[in-house]
């Protein structure tokens, strides 16, 4: 059963290629209203991916502006105690000097003391020989 024959077929067809108004009357016609508003809704979906894409490009903007923070922190964190251990290790170094240096005062004040002693000894042994010859006399 044909509803249409060739000749009112063409004619349609060529009223759709050229009637705007027409056209669209068809399309209400044949298409569902979710069909219809899918260019909207296609110019919807991509006005939301373009801003999730620019909310994510600011998002990725924001962390590698933090790591670059964090990375500079922690240079100078670094450089910091670097310079902290090299402080360190110049009073170390002056500590051990001093150290040094007391030492051989130590071995210098020990070697007078030494050599006091040996002659506070050589004195009493002199007072004892002394005292010996004054006994010895006194016997006599």
């Amino acid at each position: 059963m044909t509803v249409m024959n060739a000749e009112e077929r063409e004619r349609f067809l060529a009223t759709l290629r050229r009637d705007e108004d027409f056209r669209a009357e068809v399309r209400r016609e044949i298409l569902t209203e979710e069909l219809l508003d899918l260019p909207h809704s296609i110019a919807a979906l991509v006005d939301a991916v373009a801003r999730q894409r620019q909310d994510f490009t600011a998002l990725a903007q924001s962390v590698a502006n933090y790591m670059e923070r964090t990375i500079s922190a922690i240079g100078q964190g670094f450089t910091a105690v670097q310079a902290e251990v090299g402080t360190m290790h110049a009073e170390v170094g002056t500590m051990h000097a001093e150290l040094g240096t007391m030492h051989a005062e130590l071995g210098t004040m020990r070697a007078q003391m030494d050599a006091g002693f040996t002659s506070v000894q050589a004195k009493f042994d002199q007072v004892d020989a002394d005292l010996q010859d004054i006994r010895g006399q006194l016997a006599s």
